[in-house]
């Protein structure tokens, strides 16, 4: 599995992206508005998993072809 710089690219921006807004996000951001208008938060240290989903969907999608 090689990476080129295209892909590395990918995967890298998120991860950037994510280090540098961090310190400005509030302790606690709304991840879903429920249907009875209530709004559920979560931590702020759970960007860094979303920001690693490219890593995870980059490495099924290599091994599949």
């Amino acid at each position: 599995m090689k990476l080129n710089k295209k892909d590395l690219a990918i995967l890298i921006i998120p991860l950037l992206i994510v280090l540098i807004i961090y310190p400005f996000l509030p302790d606690m951001i709304p991840r879903q508005i429920r249907l009875d208008g209530s709004v559920a938060y979560m931590h702020k240290g759970f960007i860094f998993l979303l920001a690693l989903l490219p890593f995870v969907v980059y490495k099924f999608r290599k091994q599949k072809s």
